[in-house]
């Protein structure tokens, strides 16, 4: 569904401003509330010439340490925040609402059966990009801002539950690969016999 999300035009340019902020989200793991508060003064160059954002979560008052993946620095280049002045939003701020509703028109558009919600990003980010990715559970708990690695872990379960469903899935066309390479062989066998 990322993908789709990525890829499936949307000619509405506010809709469209609002997908791009979810893909901001889905590569940040930063929740709408924080978004809305960046400023340049968040994005931090490190030696390396990679750069993060650091802020304070305003939901735990702790402090996130987020690498700007390409996708994320893609779309901050797009909307030019480097011209931002420095206690200036790097987003237009939107009311809670207004967000709400374009989110929920963006999934129908994009045709996501479950919908789409800011919520979903940081879960993305979570468990599609970091931890199925193979990012450790103490790094992505710092970059998520969470108090307690606690947290953290509800989404490793969530990662496990879909290891169990996928593999379950897999146990299962197996066994109709199985049932049809035995209804073959006994097919072959009869076939044997008769020529015998």
């Amino acid at each position: 569904e990322l993908y789709k999300v990525l890829q499936t035009p949307i000619k509405d340019r506010y809709i469209n401003y609002i997908r791009h902020l979810f893909v901001f989200c889905c590569f940040t793991g930063i929740a709408i509330t924080d978004l809305q508060e960046l400023t340049p003064k968040h994005i931090h160059q490190n030696t390396d010439g990679s750069r993060e954002l650091r802020l304070t979560r305003k939901k735990t008052g702790v402090e996130a340490i987020i690498p700007l993946l390409p996708m994320a620095e893609e779309i901050m280049a797009y909307y030019k925040v480097e011209r931002r002045k420095d206690n200036e939003p790097l987003f237009e701020r939107i009311t809670r609402r207004r967000v709400s509703g374009a989110i929920k028109l963006a999934g129908e558009i994009l045709q996501i059966k479950k919908g789409l919600t800011f919520h979903m990003a940081r879960h993305t980010f979570a468990t599609t990009i970091c931890l199925s990715n193979g990012i450790p559970m103490e790094t992505l708990s710092k970059i998520l801002g969470h108090r307690s690695i606690a947290t953290t872990q509800i989404y490793a379960k969530v990662v496990d539950k879909k290891i169990s469903n996928d593999m379950q899935q897999l146990v299962n066309t197996q066994k109709e690969q199985l049932a049809q390479f035995t209804y073959s062989i006994k097919q072959n066998n009869l076939s044997n016999t008769q020529i015998l």
